[in-house]
């Protein structure tokens, strides 16, 4: 018995309207002052971007701008955050992972603050971690939460670039293709 190979199908042309495109994700990084909410820096980058680099990005075009508390979640718990932070007399409000240990030898400045976190954590017990995070105002991180909530609601999570401002393409066999604005 003899086997034969599938066909595969002609590749189109690469300006055919039926090629396949894969779609790539957007990601909106978003820094804004705690205590007033008013967004001081934002950037939008593709999804193969981390969030530590997008952050380290936006703090080096920030200038003149002083620096208070930095609150973050564990994704913003590196090397390059932390000394992004110190570089700029922030005070970092990150918490370390949970199995994170500090320096031994060779102490990195802008690690110090993340160590005396850890010990921190380790003196008050089983509870150290939620008893740091009120002690360090790290609730804070909610209001940047809020933002994104706010955001998503706005642009929506669903919509396609091409809906971005409140446009739709409508398709008709008969015509071409119709922008309209929404109502």
């Amino acid at each position: 018995m003899r086997f034969r190979r599938p066909r595969r199908a002609p590749s189109p042309p690469e300006n055919s309207k039926s090629q396949a495109t894969r779609r790539t994700w957007r990601k909106i990084h978003v820094g804004m002052c705690a205590n007033s909410g008013q967004v001081v820096i934002s950037a939008m980058t593709l999804n193969n971007v981390s969030d530590g680099e997008a952050m380290v990005s936006m703090m080096d075009s920030l200038e003149d701008v002083m620096l208070g508390d930095v609150i973050g979640d564990g994704a913003y718990d590196t090397i390059d955050c932390r000394d992004a932070v110190h570089g700029r007399g922030g005070r970092q409000v990150i918490p370390p992972d949970k199995n994170a240990k500090c320096q031994k030898i060779d102490a990195i400045a802008a690690l110090k603050k993340r160590d005396r976190a850890i010990q921190r954590m380790e003196e008050l017990g089983p509870e150290g971690r939620a008893i740091w995070k009120r002690e360090t105002g790290y609730h804070r991180r909610s209001r940047g939460e809020t933002l994104m909530f706010r955001l998503k609601t706005l642009l929506g999570d669903r919509r396609a670039h091409s809906h971005f401002l409140g446009r739709k393409k409508i398709h008709h066999r008969d015509t071409e293709n119709k922008e309209i604005a929404q109502r």
